[in-house]
């Protein structure tokens, strides 16, 4: 399922806009979510480093407890993170 890859990816070239609060808040929820289910995905396959990277990825963007960043490194860390689950994506 691609799609668990390509979504994440999609929404967070999209966050590089100047978006509502809103948006982003619910960023945090889709990319959390998604990259625990990539994080277990590349365990099950024995891929560790994939794995741990996703978890760090889930915590940076976790609802819960919010890092915060100004915007400009915000818009870094989103291109980063979208070409980690595109890069990834082709492992599976």
């Amino acid at each position: 399922m691609k799609l668990t890859w390509y979504i994440p990816a999609g929404m967070l070239v999209v966050a590089v806009l100047p978006l509502p609060y809103g948006y982003f808040m619910f960023l945090r929820l889709v990319i959390t979510a998604a990259a625990a289910y990539v994080a277990y995905e590349n365990f099950n396959k024995d891929i560790p480093v994939w794995g741990i990277i996703f978890v760090g990825v889930s915590l940076l963007f976790n609802p819960f407890y919010i890092v915060y960043f100004d915007k400009p490194l915000w818009v870094v860390i989103d291109i980063v993170v979208a070409a980690l689950f595109f890069i990834n994506s082709k492992r599976h």
